[in-house]
């Protein structure tokens, strides 16, 4: 989907009748947003410290133009999680219920007026009546193979992806990897084999393996991994995996 240089009024009567539209359309608005940040770093010096803090702590390394694409993304993401769970308006702007640094972008953004597009179209996208119709809304693995893919290929270029590394694993591959990994531990011909896989306790109770994922993205291989070690403590006589998971 190529996005056009379009005015915001144009911008705001985008349709949207399936999730995959939806997420293509807010894609161009996160370009859209992404080149205004850019238009306004001149002179807003609020969001220029906004900017250096966010690339000091997610990506010290980086060029300027990477950061800007951040910004707008996780932009997105957070007006979009405001979308999803109290429904929206402008009122979530003025006092969003999110992390401080975000609270902060969120104000200033909207103070500059960057996010009136974007507000516009959240309001106006029926997400909620897309996603109840694709039965999406009860599954957030579903939801993120039809939204996130879409969404970053509209807003970022493969060759671009491919440079910044920025890349969506959909949930059937990494359930494939993670149930291998959890064999490949179960199995007894390896040095250290682990007899409960990703689950595995040494003899205090306490997890044997560790799992670590740098490059987290949306979560999918923690959220398999969760799963797998849910299954098998779950299995076990006289274990609850609520308390499980508060003692561990």
């Amino acid at each position: 989907m190529k996005c056009r240089n379009a005015s915001h009024d144009s911008l705001n009567r985008m349709t949207t009748s399936n999730l995959t539209e939806f997420a293509k359309n807010l894609g161009c608005l996160a370009i859209e947003l992404k080149k205004r940040i850019e238009q306004d770093l001149s002179h807003n010096n609020v969001i220029q410290k906004l900017l250096d803090d966010y690339k000091e702590a997610i990506y010290p390394n980086t060029s300027y133009v990477l950061s800007a694409d951040d910004l707008a993304q996780s932009t997105v993401y957070n007006l979009l999680r405001l979308s999803l769970c109290n429904g929206f308006s402008v009122e979530d702007i003025k006092n969003p219920k999110t992390s401080n640094f975000f609270t902060v972008l969120l104000k200033e953004l909207h103070q500059f007026n960057l996010l009136d597009t974007l507000i516009n179209f959240l309001e106006q996208g029926c997400l909620k009546d897309i996603l109840q119709e694709t039965n999406s809304w009860l599954d957030p693995e579903e939801f993120l193979d039809n939204f996130y893919l879409p969404f970053i290929s509209t807003f970022a270029p493969t060759d671009k992806r491919e440079t910044i590394g920025l890349f969506y694993t959909p949930k059937t591959v990494t359930s494939f990897i993670t149930r291998s990994v959890d064999l490949i531990l179960r199995d007894k011909d390896n040095c250290h084999s682990f007899s409960e896989g990703l689950a595995s306790r040494d003899k205090t109770g306490n997890p044997s393996v560790k799992i670590i994922d740098p490059a987290v993205g949306t979560g999918n291989f923690l959220l398999h991994a969760i799963n797998q070690i849910e299954q098998v403590i779950k299995s076990q006589p006289n274990c609850d995996w609520n308390d499980y998971v508060l003692n561990k």
